[in-house]
């Protein structure tokens, strides 16, 4: 895995911490899953 930094708006981060802590997994899991949703309605090119 590479590490990056993503700035993100209060709201983006309670709702991330709440769904991770729902969840019970990182918030940076989160963030993996949400990008892994994104890129799979995304076509590649």
């Amino acid at each position: 895995m590479i590490h990056i930094n993503v700035q993100v708006t209060e709201e983006q981060n309670s709702r991330l911490r709440k769904i991770a802590y729902e969840e019970r997994i990182s918030v940076a899991e989160t963030i993996r899953q949400a990008i892994d949703v994104y890129l799979a309605t995304r076509k590649e090119g």
